[in-house]
């Protein structure tokens, strides 16, 4: 629960039973605050719960109670994995049915299915532990966890961790979208991918009437108490498009973006002009690569896993001003549902009239994805797969669908849940905020998976190309035709955005470089039972191929985040 305050520093509770005990930290989002655990007493089920219900009256009040009333149904049912909830939010929980008497009977936890939530659990020889963060779970171990090799392995390969792993052995991920249902006396769970109820008239409207629908919804409580609305912005057509939508709900829109001092990868300038064509007001926040060393090394430690990319969020919550209402927006989710990833492109093209199978599109994806060789890879962590296809083989659920389809859903899993989504809730959290994706919303998931494969426009241009603006690009098409009734000419004949990047030369040859652990391999935490120091000593001297600083600095992420662990459980 200490731990956990990291997430909930407002309240904490808990409530111990003779068989099992609840607790919960919170981040008051309204006031007043609704404490947890709570209770249906007259069905016996305790409840504890993590996220927003978008389809409550009252501008999304009482979520809480709304969530239990739904749930006490389903755990009562013969079986609950049976059940089909229309639950139209992001939220992770955890329901109790008891005996009034102190016992367990059922245990019901689930996670939203875009995976916008965090949920893990580990089973223990004498029970079941749930939590939304990996490393409170960890600490309540009595000896030191052991890393997890292959989720260093995903690190290092696809900058993730492939779900249900986690950097820790034997704490799992809950899947988007799965349910795990426990029943006493047996702590081994059944689980099931539960799919949601339809979203309301799905089909009805384009996709900008369900996107105004899904962000009216998501902004709805923060209009209603007049707070603002901030908006990570890019000057890129999503977040613009996000941005344009919030104002229209009757948001106060306030843009934020992070601008590189003397960077070629600066984002601060293309902000400006999309922020001044939208009309709204803009904070800047400067990033100086020469003296951002200690706010990156901060970021890094205090992650729950090992982050490759989290730093433009984190830097945007520490030196950005605090938002008024501790809600944040996103514009992220359009690249996935409506393919706007140029690799999207470029495995159309490859696969143009073919269906491939599952160990085929796997094969493909990671050959053409992946940031380390697999023969690097198996010199740094011996034993090692040179490639692991089983993650997107699992994400493939569907291999009989169009292959349109098949990427979105092994994007959404293995590069949105696994590594965006789970970061950007770790930062927002950190600095007392929630973070919200209007944009992978019920209703936007719904609209997605309803598109015919020639509605998502088949790939017009060659391999890797990418085009002089949004109008001239064969990418998500359906976003592009939406926004040209809303947005300025000039966003969408702008420069295509092709997503935040450091400069991590820049940093790892300047006020880094006497941290790599590449500068002292045989001290390095990294080299604890898990990286081969003489190989992480051929990749300083340049013995070892790693193209580009990608995998030196994801090695560096990784041992900053061991450092801080290490010392958390010899604390605990």
């Amino acid at each position: 629960m200490r731990r956990l305050q990291i997430r909930g520093p407002d309240a904490q509770a808990m409530e111990l039973h003779h068989d099992y005990w609840m607790g919960h930290t919170l981040l008051a989002i309204r006031q007043p605050p609704q404490e947890q655990p709570i209770h249906a007493r007259d069905a016996r089920i305790a409840l504890v719960y993590n996220g927003e219900l978008y389809d409550t009256a009252g501008s999304g009040a009482h979520d809480t109670a709304a969530l239990l009333a739904r749930i006490v149904p389903v755990l009562r049912a013969a079986d609950p994995l049976a059940e089909r909830p229309g639950l139209n939010g992001d939220y992770a929980f955890a329901a109790v049915l008891h005996d009034g008497a102190g016992h367990w009977q059922r245990l019901l936890i689930a996670r939203d299915p875009a995976g916008v939530k965090p949920l893990y659990y580990r089973l223990t020889q004498d029970g079941f532990r749930f939590s939304s963060s990996v490393r409170a779970l960890a600490c309540c171990e009595d000896a030191t966890p052991a890393i997890d090799r292959r989720a260093v392995a995903g690190l290092l390969r696809h900058g993730s961790i492939a779900q249900p792993r986690t950097i820790i052995e034997g704490i799992h991920a809950v899947m988007p979208g799965e349910w795990l249902l426990l029943e006493a006396p047996d702590f081994t769970p059944r689980r099931k991918i539960v799919t949601p109820a339809p979203a309301p008239h799905p089909g009805r409207g384009g996709l900008l009437d369900v996107a105004m629908d899904s962000v009216t919804r998501q902004a709805a409580d923060v209009i209603a108490r007049g707070q603002h609305a901030p908006v990570f912005f890019s000057g890129g057509v999503d977040s613009a498009l996000l941005a344009r939508l919030l104002d229209r709900a009757g948001a106060h829109v306030i843009l934020r973006t992070l601008s590189i001092k003397d960077s070629v990868l600066d984002e601060g300038t293309q902000a400006g002009k999309a922020a001044r064509c939208l009309g709204l007001p803009l904070e800047t926040i400067e990033l100086d690569p020469a003296a951002a060393a200690g706010d990156i090394d901060r970021c890094l430690a205090a992650m729950d896993q090992p982050t490759v990319d989290a730093i433009n969020a984190a830097l945007v919550f520490s030196r950005g001003s605090q938002p008024d209402g501790r809600v944040v927006f996103t514009g992220t989710g359009l690249d996935e549902l409506y393919n706007g990833y140029v690799w999207n492109n470029d495995c159309l093209r490859h696969f143009a009239g073919k269906t491939p199978s599952p160990e085929a599109l796997a094969a493909w994806l990671i050959d053409r994805t992946s940031y380390c060789d697999g023969s690097v890879l198996n010199r740094l962590l011996p034993g090692t797969p040179p490639c692991d296809i089983e993650p997107i083989i699992a994400a493939d659920r569907d291999p009989t669908a169009a292959l349109h389809h098949r990427l979105r859903d092994i994007c959404l899993l293995r590069f949105t849940s696994d590594r965006l989504l789970r970061d950007l809730d770790d930062v927002a959290m950190q600095h007392g905020c929630e973070a919200r994706v209007p944009f992978l919303g019920h209703a936007m998931l719904a609209h997605a998976s309803s598109l015919a494969a020639d509605d998502l426009r088949p790939e017009t241009t060659g391999p890797g190309t990418v085009c002089d603006s949004y109008l001239t690009s064969p990418l998500k098409r359906p976003v592009i035709d939406a926004a040209r009734t809303v947005l300025p000419l000039a966003i969408l004949s702008g420069a295509q955005k092709r997503g935040f990047v450091l400069p991590y030369d820049r940093l790892m040859a300047g006020p880094l470089k006497d941290r790599l652990p590449t500068g002292a391999p045989y001290e390095a935490a990294l080299c604890r039972n898990l990286v081969d120091p003489e190989a992480l000593s051929d990749l300083s001297k340049g013995d070892l191929p790693a193209p580009g600083p990608w995998l030196v600095w994801t090695l560096y992420a990784i041992e900053q985040w061991l450092i801080d662990v290490n010392a958390e459980l010899r604390q605990t």
